[in-house]
């Protein structure tokens, strides 16, 4: 009987320590590879549309990120305007001298525009804010400026453009305004106004400095050529000719046309008799 029950314990015991798969290690790794391809492709795409939404949210927060300076800038360009009507030594008399006429009509010209390009950046990176939300496709991108860039290359272009001229033609105005001499101002006054005006146009020229420094093209010039090529490819290079576009040609032809008559406009018309 002993010996029954010890050799059914060594049989257990050799049981246990035994290895227990049920298939040889050659057709155990098979079944392996066989199982596991069919559990993955699953977490490279949840990953891949994680991070185009990501990509896409994060593109709109630069939208709105720009909306706001361009706002605020805008604001500054309404007050700077005004600043300018109600001030009687920048109004054009025919006494003065053929520059300085030209220069003080230039401070307005450049003020509108400025406000006009800030509108634009606000405007535009609105619209493109909606459609980086609304539309569900996504080019293959590591950054949202990348993915802006090969989207949305228009709009992404027309955003900095916008902003950063219209904040330079801002600076120009003020720089124009203060550079301009008037009359009843002493020695002191001038100095510091040439001091202010200098300083402003250092500042223009810092700022394109390092922005040529910082943009993925060449230079500032390079992305408003690239713009004037996107603009004539997507409004104007389709027939029949789009009505809205076609429209905006005449319009700027005549705004052109009467800038330009204000500024070349002859020393008689500013003599304070009414138009």
């Amino acid at each position: 009987m002993r010996r029954v029950i010890c050799a059914a314990l060594l049989h257990a015991t050799a049981a246990l320590v035994a290895p227990t798969t049920s298939l040889p290690r050659r057709a155990h790794r098979r079944h392996t590879q066989h199982r596991q391809p069919t559990q993955l492709p699953a977490l490279p795409l949840a990953a891949a549309m994680r991070s185009a939404a990501e990509l896409r949210f994060d593109a709109y927060e630069w939208c709105a990120n720009y909306a706001a300076p361009a706002s605020l800038v805008a604001g500054a360009v309404i007050a700077s305007l005004y600043d300018v009507e109600n001030d009687p030594a920048m109004a054009p008399r025919a006494a003065d001298r053929r520059r300085v006429r030209v220069a003080k009509k230039g401070v307005r010209l450049m003020l509108i525009s400025a406000f006009t390009l800030e509108i634009l950046a606000v405007f535009i990176t609105t619209i493109t804010g909606t459609m980086l939300l609304s539309d569900g496709s996504a080019a293959a991108a590591a950054t949202p400026m990348a993915m802006l860039k090969v989207t949305f290359e228009l709009e992404y272009l027309a955003c900095r453009v916008c902003f950063l001229q219209g904040l330079v033609n801002w600076l120009g105005a003020i720089a124009l305004q203060h550079a301009i001499p008037k009359a009843g101002e002493t020695t002191s006054t001038r100095r510091i106004n040439n001091f202010v005006s200098s300083s402003l146009c250092t500042l223009i020229i810092l700022m394109a400095a390092i922005y040529n420094d910082h943009t993925e093209y060449q230079n500032y010039l390079q992305m408003l050529r690239r713009l004037a090529f996107l603009v004539a490819a997507r409004f104007y290079a389709h027939w029949p000719p789009r009505i809205m576009p076609a429209l905006t040609v005449p319009a700027l032809l005549l705004t052109t046309y009467l800038g330009f008559r204000a500024l070349t406009s002859p020393q008689d018309d500013d003599n304070g008799a009414p138009a």
